[in-house]
């Protein structure tokens, strides 16, 4: 039996991809607060402005829900392991690859890494099958 390695890295990159994703403070959050020391309706110029930014993780800005959305990818990355056949491994190359650029615009292109993996191990762990060659015939 060939070593999996290569599918297991690409399982391994996906949840590291996940993890970062959902948990690394990449969600960029400002608020301004404005405070008067005139009454309702009253207009002051001296109006005093405060306002603040600084970032959130996903998982802190969307909830724990987005976590179900992160583990799609591990989930497909898997099925190789799971299903071990050079059509799953193929298939789940391309379904990553097809699931980055539809994302591209927000957090597809954080799956480059694991995609290359991903097509590496389709090239590694499961070669493409040879056709069987008959010895030749001796008269």
């Amino acid at each position: 039996m060939l070593s999996r390695r290569w599918s297991l890295a690409v399982v391994l990159a996906a949840l590291a991809t996940a993890v970062i994703v959902g948990f690394a403070p990449l969600v960029a959050t400002s608020e301004c607060v404005a405070s008067s020391s005139g009454g309702a309706g009253h207009v002051d110029e001296a109006a005093e402005v405060s306002c603040s930014s600084g970032s959130r993780s996903l998982v802190a800005n969307e909830g724990a829900s987005v976590l179900v959305v992160l583990a799609i990818p591990v989930a497909v990355v898997a099925l190789p392991l799971v299903v071990p056949t050079r059509r799953a491994a193929l298939s789940a190359a391309i379904l990553l690859t097809v699931a980055m650029i539809l994302g591209a615009m927000s957090v597809g292109i954080l799956l480059v890494p694991t995609i290359v993996l991903a097509w590496l191990a389709v090239r590694f762990d499961w070669p493409p099958a040879r056709p069987a060659t008959s010895a030749p015939l001796t008269g």
